[in-house]
């Protein structure tokens, strides 16, 4: 016997072995398109059925997904044809390539050792994180237009910038405040206000293309080495040697274009000091004759081109070669000002040509911009003004606050001293729940200023009575403030015959509606949804059951939810996955209790879908007072071996089909949560018939043996 017990432990070994092996045997292969059926319409949705390792394949066409998690190390590419995208977040170490991306890809915790390579990128550009741990990323061969920086790295270490082409863009490449151990090679930079700007940082720069109004930018304690040991091989302007990097300007007076190879190897004769800590010693430059006068190049910025005057202008110079200046701003045709960058104040209305003229040894050269000044104006600034309905009373007291300001754009309430926004709105209703004095504060602004106005609002305890949501009623809390963890209001105005639904959208509580069907007239009336520390102070005790949160909700003035009034209540609550799982929850088991009549009442629920975070259910109740929800635990968490458990749920995971069910008798409820089925590794014949015949000789192996 004891042998039997043997040789099954074995059958059941190989069997597991067999089965990790068959699922671990190919990778799968997912396309997105959202033009033919079968395949997935989003790459995120696509995200969530892979796993390491997986291909996601993006055929042509727009995709409007504006930020896309990638949490898993997966292969991310376009089939032809750039398909377009939002933008990446990654989040662990990934490969992004063949996409035209045009709100970028933001590097975060976990993203390290990345490549995202041949890929355009429209207006926008690439941030490495502020991590160490986010160094050793790949940006290779990719093409940056009119970003305001194409690659920018914070905090980041060891980066290889390769072969990529930053054009039309503010600054296309910036280190900042890193480790060091950049590498930047074969890169073109051209039409760019700055090419490469590092901060606090170094970095290898050889073999680069520059053609830009500023082409590196070293500041403060950066440390930059613009060369590489003399090496023979074609270099990025087809030279015979890779050494330095070319560097050209739009005006064509660039170091490397007045600076010709003499001896046919490739550099300049002369090294290229840029300051006392950025020299290439082995600039590239093409063979030719010594180059000619150098002319100036008049070029500037204006702080301002248009506004009221009077207008203060800032004129800040870009000129190249130019040894001195002569301004003209108001047309006189006289000169202003000789300084390089001045500061000019246009008095009176009117349009203007400033006129910048700069000159050298060997010529001069002019520029001109149009400054165009407005009439002066006299600022309106707002005046914050509002009444109160009442100022004071017994909880719960309801308060209409009613805007009364002058010559505001918008307006901020916080009613309730806790220094959040309460309302935007021009007249709304707020109740307070318990005792106490508060301060409401109303700040309202236009494009000129801000103003405030506030008031005292006192509310004193209640004189007698209890809970008036025992039975449904609501509006108003007896709960002690210091047992709430947190509440959040909704308001929505009543209509006789129509359904009514409170959402909860900021997300504070477990609750996501209250809803029902409305028999009476009541206009805009205020929800409130009381999520609690512990007990509630108007229950006596605790259901039973592993409890996951109490709460209560307060539905209009005292009196008025109740049936006479209102028709199909509802509530629509959301639990916890984590919460399920730590405590390991039967999840058939989830229930809604409602207190009433000194005991608790269980109430019917029904799933309403699940996302990433939380499993959501809807229920039918009688009234709105205090409830729990509560679940029933297994008892047999640890009993199932890390192996098996992790199967079964991935098997559940990869083959399960989410539902979204509503509360019968109510059209309220959640939007429907699709369900996706899972494209699974095709497990080849070879690998069947392996285990067809592998499960038979065993099995005729132990028949054999046992005990006759």
């Amino acid at each position: 016997m004891r042998r039997m017990k043997r040789e099954l432990s074995i059958l059941f070994t190989l069997i597991f072995a067999f089965q990790v092996f068959v699922s671990s045997a190919a990778a799968t292969t997912f396309y997105v398109d959202d033009d033919r059926p079968g395949n997935y319409t989003t790459i995120q949705a696509a995200l969530v059925d892979a796993v390491d390792g997986d291909t996601i394949i993006v055929n042509p066409g727009t995709y409007p997904e504006d930020v896309v998690d990638v949490n898993k190390p997966v292969t991310i590419k376009g089939a032809s044809g750039y398909p377009s995208i939002g933008g990446f977040r990654i989040l662990a170490q990934s490969n992004i390539q063949a996409l035209t991306i045009t709100k970028g890809v933001n590097f975060v915790d976990g993203g390290g050792s990345s490549t995202i390579r041949n890929n355009r990128f429209n207006g926008c550009g690439i941030n490495i994180g502020t991590n160490y741990a986010l160094g050793d990323q790949t940006i290779m061969n990719n093409l940056f237009s009119g970003s305001p920086e194409g690659v920018s790295t914070y905090d980041s270490i060891n980066n290889k910038i390769t072969g990529n082409t930053f054009q039309d863009c503010g600054t296309g490449l910036s280190l900042h405040s890193g480790g060091g151990g950049h590498v930047v090679t074969g890169n073109t930079f051209k039409n760019c206000d700055i090419g490469l700007t590092i901060f606090e940082d170094s970095a290898s720069v050889y073999n680069n293309h520059f053609n830009n109004n500023i082409n590196l930018e070293v500041r403060d304690d950066a440390r930059v080495y613009l060369n590489s040991t003399k090496t023979a091989g074609n270099n990025i302007i087809g030279g015979p040697y890779i050494g330095g990097n070319f560097w050209a300007s739009p005006a064509g007076d660039g170091f490397s274009q007045t600076h010709l190879d003499t001896n046919g190897d490739g550099f300049a004769e002369d090294a290229y000091q840029i300051n006392e800590r950025a020299i290439d010693y082995l600039p590239l430059a093409t063979p030719g004759k010594e180059p000619g006068p150098v002319l100036p190049v008049a070029n500037f910025r204006t702080s301002e081109t248009l506004g009221n005057a009077p207008l203060s202008v800032t004129f800040t110079d870009l000129s190249q070669n130019a040894t001195s200046w002569s301004w003209d701003f108001d047309n006189n045709g006289q000169s202003d000002s000789t300084a390089r960058s001045p500061v000019y104040v246009y008095e009176n209305p009117g349009s203007y040509v400033a006129n910048l003229t700069v000159s050298n040894a060997n010529g001069t050269n002019s520029k001109t911009a149009m400054i165009t000044v407005l009439e002066k104006v006299i600022l309106i600034f707002p005046t914050a003004d509002f009444s109160a309905s009442t100022t004071s009373g017994s909880p719960p007291l309801s308060v209409l606050f009613t805007d009364l300001s002058r010559n505001a754009t918008s307006r901020s309430w916080d009613v309730n001293s806790d220094g959040i926004e309460d309302s935007k709105e021009e007249s709304f209703v707020y109740v307070y729940t318990a005792a106490g004095t508060y301060t409401a504060n109303l700040t309202v602004s236009n494009a000129n200023g801000t103003d405030s106005k506030t008031i005292t609002i006192d509310v004193g305890r209640k004189s007698s009575g209890g809970s008036s949501g025992g039975g449904g009623g609501g509006g108003g809390s007896p709960e002690p403030a210091k047992n709430v963890e947190v509440k959040e209001l909704s308001q929505v105005f009543i209509t006789n015959g129509k359904a009514v639904k409170f959402d909860f959208t900021k997300n504070a509580t477990c609750v996501v509606y209250v809803g029902f069907d409305a028999v009476k007239n009541a206009g805009k009336t205020t929800t409130i949804v009381e999520q609690l520390k512990g007990k509630s102070a108007i229950v006596s005790e605790l259901p039973e059951g592993e409890v996951y949160k109490s709460f209560n909700v307060w539905v209009g003035n005292s009196g008025y939810a109740t049936s006479k009034n209102i028709k199909n209540p509802v509530v629509c609550f959301k639990v916890e996955k984590s919460w399920v799982q730590e405590k390991d929850i039967i999840e058939d088991s989830i229930a809604l209790k409602r207190y009433s009549d000194k005991k608790w009442e269980q109430l019917s629920v029904n799933p309403a879908g699940e996302d990433d975070k939380y499993l959501y259910f809807t229920a039918g109740v009688p009234g709105y007072a205090s409830f729990a929800v509560t679940g029933e635990t297994t008892g047999i968490a640890g009993n199932i071996s890390g192996e098996e458990s992790g199967l079964e749920t991935r098997a559940l995971q990869e083959g399960g089909n989410e539902t979204a069910g509503l509360n019968p008798g109510s059209d309220m409820g959640l939007d429907s949560i699709r369900g996706k089925n899972t494209k699974f590794p095709d497990i080849s014949p070879f690998y069947g018939a392996i285990g067809i015949i592998l499960l038979s000789f065993i099995c005729i192996f132990i028949y054999r043996n046992l005990p006759k």
